[in-house]
């Protein structure tokens, strides 16, 4: 009885470790998809202020027109014309001037590249007044951008977490009943492991018990084979005795008859 109860908690005890271990990696798996999920959130958020950002510096750029640079060196009222004919209206519509050769007389052409990628050549307008204009353009961005929203502002930062507020919820829900399942995994494998002790003490009693019964038992025999061999050695003895006796009677008696 007492091994396969011994083997029982033996092998329980045994599996203790990889319980211990599913619910370490559990409780890592969790830390590790709370720390995605906020860095998911820090994420949607950089990209929302990212976005206002970028409205707000075109709202900026739209806002400075190319009328504006009439006071700009070499930049005279019939260049404001020819951009304005050329549709450059406002400083949002060119990114940068870029500079070539002309392929007849190898001149240097400056190209204005539109928000599209594209590339357009103003007639009339110079390399002066390209670089005045790449100048002007520059100084209203960098304008733009010290101006910028460095924070989204609370309602719009409500509105992006309110996106993820649901997931976080659901997340932390199913991350707390994995940790509660994980605490009563460990819960039910401490409760069977004292069980199987209280039977292994419960047997082991009820062994050494049965053992101490039995040698008591077997040393009363013991003590009442003794006493037997002790009464069969005297019984013997006084045999051995009367047959002596008897051969002395019966030798006696054939000397008397024969005198």
């Amino acid at each position: 009885m007492l091994a396969p109860v011994t083997a029982s908690v033996v092998g329980l005890l045994l599996g203790a470790g990889p319980y211990r271990r599913e619910a370490d990696r559990r409780t890592a798996q969790v830390a590790r998809w709370k720390a995605e999920l906020r860095a998911r959130e820090e994420k949607l958020v950089g990209e929302a202020l990212d976005r206002v950002v970028r409205a707000h510096l075109d709202a900026e750029l739209c806002r400075a027109s190319i009328l504006d640079t009439h006071d700009l060196p070499d930049i005279g009222a019939r260049t404001i014309v020819t951009l304005l004919d050329a549709g450059v209206r406002t400083s949002a519509d060119f990114t940068a001037v870029v500079f070539g050769r002309d392929r007849t007389d190898g001149s240097r052409v400056a190209t204005f590249v539109r928000p599209n990628g594209l590339h357009l050549r103003v007639p009339g307008v110079g390399e002066a007044q390209a670089t005045a204009l790449a100048d002007w353009r520059a100084a209203v961005e960098r304008r733009a951008r010290s101006s910028a929203p460095t924070s989204l502002p609370p309602q719009r930062l409500a509105q992006v977490r309110a996106g993820t507020v649901a997931r976080l919820a659901r997340g932390i829900d199913r991350s707390e009943r994995a940790q509660d399942w994980a605490r009563w995994d460990m819960d039910r494998l401490r409760g069977r492991a004292a069980d199987e002790r209280r039977s292994i003490t419960a047997e082991r009693r009820r062994h050494r018990t049965e053992s101490q019964r039995k040698r008591a038992g077997l040393v009363q025999r013991q003590k009442q084979l003794a006493g037997a061999e002790a009464e069969s050695l005297r019984v013997s003895g006084e045999l051995t005795a009367a047959k002596a006796e008897s051969r002395r009677r019966w030798a006696s008696g054939r000397t008397c008859g024969s005198s």
